[in-house]
């Protein structure tokens, strides 16, 4: 199954995932889809989560994504409610809470009529089990359970019989009183109880109170309120113990403020006024000036700046990916080039001047560069920033460089574009093992397996 977010959000675990099928050849289409910055994540039968990020898609447009999918692993067992019954109809969600953190699609179950369920294509490591008692579609959950811990090992089966324990009402009751002892009016805007497996949501009364179900246990019981122009919040641990229902005050206090320093010299400039990012949208065009193929665009994070492409120090930044030569992208105002590359190694930007707020749209074409491919050791979940660092060493320029056309997928297949024409040597940062090779123009010469540093 597949399912794509929007880059940046997350998988509501509240909802539940309406994913799409794939086909008998592992196909899976799906149809309107917003343009944008998307994350496109897979799961499936005896499979983990895999997921690319950063892919563009244009108004109109079409993108496709070769998902690879490691093996994973199951949890199945059998739910009860408090009186030994068959907890039936309760969505079960597993959530990895390995780090660093994937975008995180999870996986889910529902129990049968006798509470039986199975969850497939577990992420191996800690999972996190949140359950959910649903009364309508789409699963709006009336009471609120404790979540479960399971640690998965490799690709094993794991056996994990839930007892839960019984339902209880509670109520949570923000006040404040000030020093003279006189209540003052407050409007609270939120309340929940807390466990180790995340928030659970309340329901506000006309009275003032905040009310749900939930499963006997501790919990911290939050509340946020303002009164006039100042914020308050307060939080109370509290034991929820099967009987008569629980009503739990929460003391708010004001949340003090932070004096500011002033400071003698400014270290950054003052933020602008008005929007702090821009669009861009535009072409990616081949040196003879006829539409580019696969082009990617490389997005700087806030506060960053442009260095040239084998500098030795590279800024934050991501790749995204377009499937034909058109591209939009949103940037940061500070970003005032715009570089784009294919992955047989062509490379070219642009230079922009003030386009604060504004919708700016160019062409950008590339010229003649070569690229190299290879796979590194891929660490579970790693990012662009902690994959192992390839570098680059040139006889005409003598050190090693980081180029900043560099992207490393999640199963370490990793590629260089921008690479001059000629010989080079390509090594995994702290490694004594370097590998010599011909870069041509146009060209995607691989290097194969490149081991670690030792």
């Amino acid at each position: 199954m597949v399912a794509v977010r929007r880059s940046g959000e997350l998988f509501p675990i509240e909802e539940p995932l309406d994913p799409a099928l794939t086909d008998g050849e592992g196909i899976a289409r799906i149809s309107s889809v917003p343009a944008g910055e998307l994350t496109i994540c897979a799961r499936g039968a005896r499979h983990q989560e895999f997921c690319e990020e950063h892919v563009g898609l244009v108004a109109g447009g079409t993108v496709s994504s070769i998902l690879r999918p490691s093996p994973g692993a199951s949890i199945r067992g059998q739910v009860l409610l408090a009186d030994g019954s068959p907890a039936a109809g309760l969505r079960l969600v597993a959530v990895s809470n390995e780090f660093p953190p994937w975008p995180r699609m999870h996986t889910q179950a529902m129990t049968d009529v006798v509470g039986h369920y199975q969850l497939d294509g577990v992420t191996p490591g800690r999972n996190g089990l949140l359950l959910f008692a649903p009364v309508s579609f789409p699963f709006l959950s009336e009471a609120g359970y404790l979540a479960r811990d399971a640690l998965v090992v490799g690709e094993m089966d794991v056996q994990m019989d839930i007892h839960l324990k019984a339902l209880v009402p509670v109520a949570v009751k923000p006040c404040h009183s000030s020093r003279s002892g006189k209540a003052l009016n407050l409007e609270v805007s939120n309340a929940f109880l807390t466990s180790d497996g995340g928030r659970i949501p309340l329901t506000r009364q006309e009275e003032g109170h905040w009310i749900g179900r939930v499963e006997a246990g501790v919990y911290t019981a939050e509340a946020h309120a303002h009164s006039g122009t100042t914020e308050l919040t307060g939080e109370r641990e509290v034991d929820v113990r099967r009987g008569a229902p629980v009503v739990i005050p929460v003391s708010c206090k004001p949340i003090p403020s932070t004096p500011s320093v002033p400071s003698l010299v400014s270290l950054t400039p003052p933020n602008p006024t008005g929007p702090s990012s821009f669009e861009f949208a535009g072409h990616v065009l081949l040196p003879d000036g006829t539409p580019a193929t696969g082009a990617r665009i490389i997005v700087f994070d806030p506060d960053s700046w442009n260095r040239h492409p084998c500098s030795q120090w590279v800024p934050p930044h991501r790749h995204v990916r377009f499937e034909g030569s058109g591209v939009a992208v949103r940037l940061d105002n500070k970003q005032r080039e715009v570089i784009a590359w294919l992955d047989k190694g062509l490379y070219g930007g642009i230079e922009l001047s003030n386009n604060q707020g504004e919708r700016v749209v160019a062409d950008i074409r590339v010229k003649e560069a070569g690229a190299i491919v290879g796979r590194v050791d891929s660490l579970e979940g790693f990012t662009d920033f902690t994959a192992p660092q390839v570098l680059l060493e040139h006889d005409e320029h003598g050190g090693p460089t980081r180029s900043l056309l560099t992207a490393t997928a999640a199963d370490g297949r990793f590629v260089i574009a921008g690479v001059p024409p000629g010989e080079v040597s390509v090594y995994v940062a702290g490694s004594t093992t370097r590998k010599r090779i011909t870069v041509r123009s146009g060209e995607a010469t691989d290097v194969g397996y490149l081991p670690p540093a030792k």
